[in-house]
């Protein structure tokens, strides 16, 4: 019925709506106040929300359950991934690959739990239980040295311990301490001609989104059975990201061609797609191969849409993308309860975001940027394999 369609919609997009405002909210105040500390907060909350959802008994309140949900994924996932990055350095392509390893293999995880934990209430109690770890996780880790030192701080202690604690010699050259002048958060990043670089990968961040949780939430349309289609999806993501580790730091492809490439034929597939009837095998493989591209493309645009931006507006840039992959995310989710062909909906942002990311500058083998001037200094760098960079 109508009402039941509007209910599912709005159960949908209440998840999306939250991560809307927390994957910015949480970018900015991560910037401001350190990743360490909006990653406890996000974590609290987090638990709350999971607990929340497993306890309501009204519609309404489950609504709003998955909100805070979403809101306090979009902190954590955001502070999370440019914590890690800015720990790793270099290897920050490997981050990003043992990352999309992870969330793929939570997805099977979660399809083989939900297959013997059949009563939702249940499920959605071990799915609490498994958000409790990360407040005592987060609370341990150490803040990011390169945002303490974007803002002047003393990073001698910090250098130190994570020197003593990889066995290493303690550096004897530290941060130099950043030039005067004002500073370079979000808000100065809008009025730099970044912004239409910024632009262009928020939108690309909405179109990956809308295919990916279109392609994932929309199992059910492909015709067959819903855990066999849901693992098959996941499995998919598992070569995207090897592929993406083979080559998003090749000077011959890098991070700027994998993504357009990615976005192309997952846009082409899901045009076919729409024309092929429901529960045949083509089908089946058009959305399996679709996923293994859109997988790679957002595993790819997580790494590349941090190292565009600068440490002081690094969190806050990614947080305004990860808000416009939750508009990709509420559009999916009205599309797959509302169209009748919702793989053609997904095929036409996919291609133009691919057209339009060839505008964006590569940073394969680059350092990442601490200031604005670093960023144009970097567009005159020469993309290099890995290994071979800074």
């Amino acid at each position: 019925t109508c009402d039941r369609k509007a209910l599912l919609a709005g159960i949908f997009v209440a998840y999306f709506v939250g991560f809307f405002v927390g994957a910015p909210g949480g970018g900015y105040l991560a910037d401001r106040v350190g990743r360490r500390v909006c990653m406890i907060l996000a974590s609290v909350l987090l638990t709350a929300g999971a607990l929340w959802c497993a306890a309501s008994q009204e519609p309404i309140a489950f609504a709003c359950a998955r909100g805070l949900v979403g809101f306090s994924a979009g902190a954590l996932s955001v502070s999370h991934f440019v914590h890690t990055i800015e720990f790793m350095g270099s290897r920050r392509t490997m981050v990003a690959a043992i990352g999309a390893l992870s969330f793929a293999g939570g997805i099977c995880l979660l399809t083989l739990v939900a297959y013997f934990v059949r009563p939702w209430r249940d499920l959605l109690m071990v799915a609490f239980w498994a958000t409790v770890p990360l407040i005592g996780m987060t609370w341990w880790v150490r803040e990011s040295p390169k945002w303490e030192a974007a803002l002047g701080m003393d990073v001698t202690e910090t250098l130190h311990f994570l020197a003593r604690f990889d066995g290493r010699p303690v550096p004897s050259i530290l941060f130099e301490p950043p030039k005067e002048g004002p500073r370079e958060d979000l808000f100065v990043l809008m009025r730099h001609p970044l912004a239409m670089r910024l632009a262009i990968m928020a939108l690309a961040w909405a179109s990956v989104s809308m295919a990916y949780y279109a392609l994932a939430m929309g199992v059910e349309s492909i015709g067959t059975d819903i855990y066999v289609s849901s693992i098959l999806g996941a499995m998919a993501e598992l070569p995207a990201v090897a592929m993406f580790f083979c080559l998003a730091d090749s000077a011959y492809v890098g991070r700027r061609l994998m993504t357009v490439v990615c976005f192309v034929v997952a846009g082409g597939l899901c045009a076919m797609g729409a024309l092929l009837r429901p529960g045949s095998v083509e089908l089946l493989i058009s959305v399996i191969v679709s996923r293994f591209c859109i997988s790679a493309a957002f595993t790819v645009l997580y790494i590349w849409g941090a190292e565009l931006f600068p440490t002081a507006a690094r969190n806050g840039a990614l947080g305004i993308q990860s808000m416009f992959a939750r508009i990709g995310g509420i559009a999916a989710s009205v599309v797959l309860v509302y169209a009748e062909a919702p793989l053609l909906y997904v095929a036409i942002p996919c291609i133009v975001a691919g057209l339009l990311c060839i505008l964006v500058h590569e940073t394969a083998g680059q350092p990442l940027p601490d200031t604005l001037e670093d960023v144009v200094n970097h567009e005159k760098l020469p993309v290099v394999d890995k290994g071979k960079g800074v």
